[in-house]
């Protein structure tokens, strides 16, 4: 009797905390890829948004292994899927190493077409300069800072509809804000792939003038803005706690 009791109070505490909107469950993060062994495309959150990798290979990385990419015609295919579809806010990371210098073109870190991007190098606009976008080109940050060769470096852009000052969006590179600004939103919607390592405008393969030069590790997609104490904390680790995320 007591166990059904217990069995019973714990199926009203599920219960109520659906009809309240709350999973015990549940989490804000999006999409994870390690980018390593055993399968290097693989997601790691609760959604199962698995990459195929095209061309790139995996070589000792920050942590543990990393996909090296070679600039001219590799990349990660992500498929679309609703838990990529964040409209009111999103927080977009990842660690890079680039290993050669862009001569026109750009080298994006990740880019679900036009809704958001992150470009590690970008030489059409900016003189090698690390940029960011949500709904492009209407709301577009460029940090001024280039990267060095042969390092790591965090990157992280967040967007929070909600918020209506110019902190709306906020470009940082190693846990350090550099560019921030108000945007364009909420963030469009599309049924294009999500691609880590180079940019499409459509479905077709990545052309040698939008792909990455360069190592990427750990690429996390959130579906909230990350504090700049949270960002901060990742890129001095593999932290993947957050703890602001309020959907």
């Amino acid at each position: 009797m007591k166990k059904l009791l217990v069995l019973m109070a714990l199926t009203l505490v599920a219960g109520l905390m659906t009809l309240s909107g709350v999973s015990a469950t549940h989490s804000p993060l999006a999409a994870r890829w390690h980018l390593n062994e055993p399968i290097a495309g693989a997601d790691s959150s609760d959604h199962g948004n698995d990459g195929t990798v095209i061309g790139a290979t995996l070589v000792p990385g920050l942590f543990g292994e990393a996909l090296s990419f070679d600039g001219v015609s590799d990349y990660v295919n992500v498929p679309d899927d609703p838990s990529l579809d964040l409209t009111t806010a999103i927080t977009i990371e990842g660690w890079v190493y680039l290993t050669a210098r862009r001569t026109g073109g750009n080298g994006y870190l990740v880019a679900k077409q036009l809704a958001f991007l992150v470009i590690a190098e970008n030489d059409n606009q900016f003189d090698n300069t690390v940029s960011a976008a949500i709904n492009f080109p209407a709301s577009h940050l460029n940090s001024g800072v280039t990267l060095p060769l042969n390092q790591w470096s965090h990157l992280a852009l967040t967007y929070d509809s909600e918020d209506e000052s110019d902190f709306a969006m906020v470009l940082y590179i190693d846990g350090v804000e550099k560019a921030h600004g108000v945007a364009v939103g909420p963030i469009d919607t599309n049924n294009h792939l999500l691609r880590i390592g180079c940019y499409t405008n459509s479905g077709a393969a990545c052309s040698a003038s939008h792909n990455f030069t360069g190592l990427i590790d750990e690429v996390r997609i959130w579906g909230c803005a990350l504090t700049a104490k949270e960002i901060a904390r990742h890129a001095r680790s593999n932290s993947s706690a957050a703890s602001s995320c309020r959907h």
